[in-house]
C-alpha cells in the first residue's frame, strides 16, 4: 500500500512541474503611414565675384621713375621750388608728379638709388662747379624730408648705395677729404681712403670694394678715366686692370658699365688697343670705298708715320674690318679674373659696300638687368669728332651676348637718321638730334631715355618696348610740360 502511495505522489509531483500551453493573443497590424517626402527646395548658387588682378605696372618694380628737370618747367604746378633744378618721382604715364626736392635751394641732382626704392641720395650746389651737400630722401615717407649727411662733395657721381643701410661717399668728414662710409641715418661715419687724380667719381661696388674713376685729359683720344678700387675695410687701393695694362674707357666712364649683380665689367678702352698700329680712330664706308683712305696711308710714306705697316696698303673693307677686329673692341671679363676677357669686335652688322656708317669704337655699354646681355649705344661722338659732313647720321641701339661662342653686335633698333649741322666755321659738326640716360626697366622690357634736340634745345623722356620694338615718344610730354625749357637730367626706373 505503501508504495502505491510513493507512485501516485510522484506521478503528482511530475505532472505539477510540465510546462502550461499559454494562448497568445492574435495582433492585427495597424495599416502603415506612407510618408511623401517634401520636396528639396533648389538652391540658386550665389555669383562667384569676378576678380580683377592688378594689373603689373609697365616696367615691372614700382612702376614709378624718378628724374631731373629744371623749375622753369613747372613753375605753375609748383610755385614754390626755389632752387634751379629738382628732383621729380612720377608714374609711368605722367599722373602723380611730385617734385621730391622741394624744401632744397640750388641745383638737385640724383647720386643714387637703393636697391629697395625707397631712397635717394641727392646732391644740391649753387652752381655747376660749386661743392655740394649730401642729402638722404625717404620716398616712402609723407613729406619727403631731405636730411643732410655730408658736404664738400664735387662735380658728378660723388655717392652710392653699398645697400639699403650704408652709403659710401667722397668729401669731407672729420678726418679730412676722402672715402668715408656712413649709415644712412648718418651715424658711424668711417673714412677708408682717399681718391687720386684731378677729378673723380663713383662707378660702382661689391661687398669688398668700392670702384671709381681718376679722371684727367688725354690727347688726341680725348678724356680719359682710369678705373681704381678701395677696399671697404680700408686696407687699401690701387688701378684696376687686365694683362697689365690699366682699364680706361672712353669719356668720362661712359665707355665701362658693370654688371647688376656686381661681379663682371665691360669696357671699351680709350683709344687703340696696346700694340695696334695707329690708322684712324674711325672709318666712315663711302670713303673706304672712293680709296680716301689708301690715299691716306700713302702720305705716310712722306710723314712721321714713314715706318706705319700700313704704308703700301690698300686700305678696303677688308683690311678696315681686320684692323677693327684687332683693335676696336668691346671687352667683358669678370671682376675676380679680369686677365680673362672676352673681347668682341665693334663691327656693326651692315653691308660696308652699301650702307654709309662708321667702324669707330664711341659706344657706351649697359647691361641687361638679368646680367645676360649688353646693351650698346652709338653716342654720336665720332660723327662729331672725325666728320666734317653735312646730311644724316645713323644713331643705332646693339645687343651683345657675351656668353656666346663669337659674341657680336647684333642690331637692336635705329633710334634716328638725324640730320647733322655744322654751328659755324671750322667748328666741330653736331647731330640736331642726341640720345642719353639709357636705362633699363626692372623687368628688362623697356628701355627709358632722354632725347635732346639741338634745334628746339630742349630734351624728351622717351621709352622704347622691346617686346614690340615700338616707341612712345609723346610719353614725355605728359612728364615735361613745356620740354623746350632747357633740358632734362638723369633719369631712372625706381625699383
Amino acid at each position: 500500500m505503501k508504495n502505491i502511495n510513493s507512485i501516485l505522489l510522484i506521478a503528482f509531483l511530475l505532472s505539477s512541474c510540465a510546462p502550461a500551453v499559454i494562448a497568445l493573443p492574435t495582433f492585427t497590424p495597424q495599416p502603415t503611414e506612407t510618408l511623401t517626402p517634401s520636396p528639396t527646395a533648389t538652391q540658386t548658387p550665389s555669383p562667384t565675384p569676378t576678380i580683377t588682378p592688378t594689373p603689373t605696372p609697365i616696367g615691372g618694380g614700382s612702376g614709378k621713375f624718378i628724374f631731373e628737370y629744371y623749375k622753369a618747367a613747372y613753375e605753375k604746378e609748383f610755385p614754390d621750388l626755389k632752387g634751379e633744378m629738382h628732383v621729380f618721382i612720377s608714374n609711368w604715364d605722367g599722373s602723380n608728379l611730385i617734385p621730391i626736392t622741394s624744401g632744397l635751394n640750388n641745383l638737385n641732382q640724383i647720386q643714387s638709388i637703393s636697391a629697395n626704392g625707397q631712397l635717394v641720395l641727392v646732391s644740391s650746389r649753387s652752381s655747376y662747379l660749386g661743392k655740394a651737400d649730401l642729402y638722404l630722401i625717404n620716398l616712402s615717407s609723407a613729406d619727403h624730408v631731405a636730411t643732410k649727411l655730408a658736404n664738400g662733395l664735387d662735380v658728378g657721381w660723388q655717392a652710392i648705395f653699398l645697400d639699403n643701410t650704408r652709403i659710401v661717399y667722397i668729401g669731407r668728414g672729420s678726418q679730412g677729404y676722402g672715402f668715408y662710409i656712413v649709415n644712412v641715418d648718418g651715424t658711424g661715419a668711417k673714412r677708408i681712403g682717399a681718391p687720386t687724380g684731378r677729378v673723380w667719381w663713383l662707378a660702382s661696388s661689391d661687398k669688398s670694394r668700392v670702384y671709381w674713376y681718376s679722371i684727367t685729359r688725354q690727347y688726341p683720344y680725348g678724356d680719359s678715366a682710369t678705373l681704381w678700387w678701395t677696399n671697404l675695410d680700408g686696407s687699401g687701393q690701387g688701378k684696376l686692370e687686365s694683362n697689365r695694362h690699366p682699364i680706361s674707357p672712353a669719356g668720362f666712364g661712359e665707355g665701362a658699365a658693370f654688371s647688376p649683380d656686381g661681379t663682371k665689367i665691360a669696357w671699351i678702352p680709350n683709344g687703340l688697343e696696346p700694340d695696334c698700329p695707329y690708322l684712324y680712330l674711325a672709318f666712315w664706308t663711302p670713303d673706304i670705298r672712293n680709296g680716301a683712305y689708301t690715299e691716306l696711308v700713302t702720305r705716310y710714306a712722306n710723314s712721321e708715320y714713314k715706318d706705319s705697316p700700313h704704308v703700301g696698303k690698300v686700305i678696303d673693307t677688308a683690311y678696315v674690318e681686320d684692323h677693327v677686329r684687332h683693335c676696336f673692341l668691346l671687352h667683358v671679363a669678370p671682376l675676380s679674373d679680369l686677365d680673362n676677357d672676352t673681347k668682341i669686335p665693334l663691327i656693326p652688322p651692315f653691308d660696308p659696300d652699301k650702307a654709309n656708317f662708321y667702324y669707330h669704337r664711341d659706344y657706351a655699354p649697359r647691361w641687361w638687368p638679368d646680367g645676360s646681355k649688353i646693351l650698346a649705344y652709338d653716342t654720336g661722338f665720332a660723327m662729331k669728332r672725325w666728320s666734317k659732313r653735312t646730311g644724316h647720321y645713323p644713331l643705332a641701339l646693339y645687343e651683345v651676348s657675351p656668353e656666346d661662342t663669337h659674341p657680336r653686335l647684333e642690331l637692336l633698333t635705329g633710334l634716328s637718321n638725324s640730320p647733322i649741322v655744322q654751328p659755324g666755321v671750322d667748328a666741330m659738326p653736331r647731330l640736331v638730334d642726341s640720345y642719353t640716360s639709357f636705362r633699363f626697366s626692372p623687368d628688362g622690357r623697356q628701355i627709358l631715355f632722354t632725347k635732346y634736340n639741338y634745334g628746339n634745345q630742349g630734351s624728351m623722356i622717351g621709352t622704347l618696348t622691346l617686346d614690340a620694338m615700338n616707341y612712345v615718344d609723346d610719353f614725355g610730354h605728359n612728364i615735361t610740360p613745356d620740354f623746350q625749357i632747357k633740358r632734362v637730367g638723369d633719369i631712372y626706373w625706381l625699383p
